[in-house]
């Protein structure tokens, strides 16, 4: 897989100056940012619906008031934070955030905050497409399509599964990681996608499914599981 979000002109491109600021250099191997000044009772779906630039590695939610994104590429994290600052477009209901490199006066732990993502992890993202989300599908047998005459505005009861339990699935879950939502999908077979907080616990649930004879398989080895695109992962568009 490509780097995602990255164009040949990012890649190739070089300073003009070697002059160049020592905070200037920072930016380019940073990928942490915070957002702050988020209004009460806001959902964390609602601040990644207005995050672009590319996928993420893990965040994490700090205290309701503020927001730590760890972007898995430092280019991609510099488009969100200069789209921020030089738009002015990022608003949650109604409110604009505020949107900083984490450093010492907004982080509690900085130590090692902007280093690469482990080998071993990257791997994972750039040759198995390892994402924070995971996308669930399974085909009903004998399920209907069609309504007889109501074909054109199908009975929402055949479309209704008794079996499929939420809260279940996020039991089942949670003992991989933290767990934003799980969300649905459009599809013709009974789908569904579980947003994780760290890339980390997608791949451990994913793998756990896969692994025949644990726990987890005998509920969810029936389905077909992969990585689905990240909500944040989209071009940051100044119109």
């Amino acid at each position: 897989p490509s780097l995602e979000n990255i164009s040949k002109h990012d890649k190739l491109s070089k300073p003009h100056s070697r002059n160049i600021s020592r905070r200037s250099q920072e930016n380019n191997s940073q990928r942490v940012v915070v957002i702050s000044g988020i209004p009460h009772n806001t959902e964390v779906n609602s601040i990644l619906a207005q995050v672009c630039g590319g996928p993420l590695e893990r965040l994490v939610y700090k205290d309701n008031s503020a927001l730590e994104l760890f972007f898995i590429f430092p280019e991609q994290a510099n488009q969100f934070y200069k789209y921020v600052n030089g738009s002015g477009l990022f608003i949650v209901n109604g409110k604009p955030l505020k949107v900083e490199w984490a450093d010492k006066s907004n982080t509690e732990d900085y130590t090692g905050l902007h280093s690469p993502i482990p080998k071993s992890l990257m791997n994972d993202v750039v040759y198995y497409g390892s994402r924070r989300i995971l996308i669930f599908a399974k085909f009903i047998p004998n399920k209907k399509l069609k309504s007889g005459t109501k074909m054109f505005y199908p009975d929402p009861e055949i479309h209704f599964s008794t079996d499929l339990n939420i809260a279940q699935i996020k039991q089942d879950f949670a003992k991989f990681g933290s767990i934003i939502e799980v969300g649905p999908v459009i599809s013709r077979k009974l789908c569904f996608s579980l947003h994780f907080t760290d890339i980390r616990s997608a791949i451990l649930a994913k793998s756990e499914c896969e692994l025949e004879g644990s726990a987890i398989h005998q509920k969810y080895g029936s389905w077909i599981i992969w990585y689905g695109r990240d909500t944040t992962d989209k071009p940051c568009y100044v119109i």
